[in-house]
């Protein structure tokens, strides 16, 4: 039975040895495991900082090329108007010399009016005269004819 309590002894230590033997194994596969997943989440990690760094660059960089746009399309806005206003202003320029002219025109057609007017008048009032003298002189020899 010594043999066999021995035997037993024997068999015990070792498996107990194997088991701290495993133990260290299986503490040292997790620590490893451990090493692993902490560097693959880094990695990971620094790759989502880059891409998100270069999405915000590129956010950037669009924003920029929108307010690019925008100033551009402001620019072009205002040299739009700037014409437009110089087109009106030449436009204005000339009707007014055109309404100066026109009434320029009406007011010498007027006077001229005004001159007929008051040469027909007076050519009237020669006759009414020249008229007036001749019945005056009829009357008279009427008159005197009585």
């Amino acid at each position: 039975m010594k043999k066999s309590f021995l035997s037993l002894l024997v068999l015990g230590t070792t498996m107990a040895l194997a088991a701290c033997d495993q133990a260290k194994e299986a503490a040292q596969s997790t620590t490893d495991k451990a090493v692993e997943v902490k560097e693959a989440v880094a990695e990971k990690a620094a790759e989502v900082k880059s891409a998100t760094e270069a999405k915000v660059e590129e956010l950037k960089a669009a924003a920029n090329d929108a307010a690019q746009a925008t100033a551009d399309k402001t620019e072009e806005a205002k040299k739009a108007v700037a014409e437009k206003a110089a087109e009106l202003k030449t436009t204005t320029e000339a009707k007014v010399e055109e309404l100066k002219a026109a009434a320029s025109d009406a007011t010498q057609a007027t006077a001229d009016k005004a001159e007929e007017a008051k040469k027909a008048v007076a050519e009237k009032a020669a006759e009414v005269k020249v008229e007036t003298e001749t019945k005056v002189e009829e009357m008279k020899k009427a008159i005197e004819s009585k």
